[in-house]
């Protein structure tokens, strides 16, 4: 696994958040001691974010001998990379298990990761893996709600469940989470398992944006390209596909050259046109291979 991948893995794996789990009402504030825990397991979650491993292994290693969940999971997701530490599946999954069993929805999210795929010497349970992400999601972790979402849409547990799907979109979308908000705005936008409605789904979209998404932004600018559910306005088009293909998006790489290239709202500048969707096709999209064939094409015979 590359750095930037397993970073996103990270980011997806892990929710970040002082809290565990609710705690009861009779629950005490938390000690210095927890204060300090606490204070660790932020420090070092962002410095896994930073690529600073040694310096999270460190951190979340004090939190997690003294049994502060969180700690326990994200401690396991470096053991788990191999990072800061030697790999070793064995005590990811331990590590995982001990901050499920806490009640924690990070270890519960984390373990469910190793069920769905059979790793770290368990059999591939996929039963199993919805129950720990059923659980995380009600304690919090809106993406067990979006892989619920992710897991009833495709094949592994059968047949497609899209009622169960929109039901777990809609749960992480009412917590603003941005792939929910996305993939939600999509199946309003082409009526996949809900009636038709563009114009909600350019409010989804416009939260998705809102929520650091880059597929949502450019989502909401092929509606603004297209004038559906809003008033056609190239502009705003322009503004986030640039943003969605400053970030790698492939389809904003190739909304935006798209433009570039027809000079929609712009000057024309094929050449720039062909710069984004030589980055998309980097990427392995076969459209944006065969868009770069068929404009060089274009081109050539306009030139003659």
């Amino acid at each position: 696994m590359n750095s930037g991948a397993a970073i996103a893995l990270f980011t997806a794996l892990m929710v970040f958040g002082p809290a565990a789990m609710a705690l009861p009402p009779d629950e005490q504030p938390p000690t210095e001691d927890q204060s300090v825990v606490e204070a660790d397991f932020m420090k070092g979650s962002e410095a896994i974010l930073d690529g600073d491993y040694k310096t999270a292994f460190d951190l979340l290693s004090r939190g997690a001998t003294k049994g502060h969940a969180p700690s326990q999971a994200a401690l396991g997701f470096l053991y788990f990379n191999g990072w800061g530490c030697e790999k070793d599946l064995q005590k990811a999954r331990r590590l995982y298990e001990e901050s499920a069993a806490a009640g924690a929805h990070q270890g519960l999210n984390n373990l469910a990761y190793l069920y769905r795929y059979g790793l770290a010497g368990l059999d591939r349970d996929l039963q199993k893996a919805v129950q720990l992400l059923e659980q995380a999601a009600k304690l919090g972790n809106e993406k067990a709600a979006y892989t619920l979402a992710d897991l009833y849409r495709g094949e592994e547990l059968g047949p497609a469940d899209l009622p169960k799907c929109i039901e777990w979109l809609e749960y992480g979308a009412a917590r603003n989470y941005a792939a929910c908000l996305c993939d939600l705005g999509f199946a309003y936008q082409h009526g996949i398992g809900v009636e038709n409605d563009i114009k909600k789904a350019a409010d989804l979209f416009q939260r998705g944006v809102d929520a650091g998404s880059e597929q949502a932004a450019s989502n909401l600018g092929y509606l603004y390209l297209q004038g559906e559910g809003v008033a056609q306005d190239y502009s705003k088009a322009l503004k986030l596909f640039e943003h969605s293909a400053q970030a790698g998006n492939v389809a904003g790489l190739i909304n935006l050259a798209l433009m570039r290239f027809r000079g929609l709202g712009c000057e024309r500048d094929p050449e720039t046109a062909f710069s984004l969707l030589g980055r998309a096709s980097d990427q392995g999209s076969e459209q944006a291979k065969q868009l770069l064939k068929a404009w060089n094409a274009q081109e050539a015979t306009q030139n003659k």
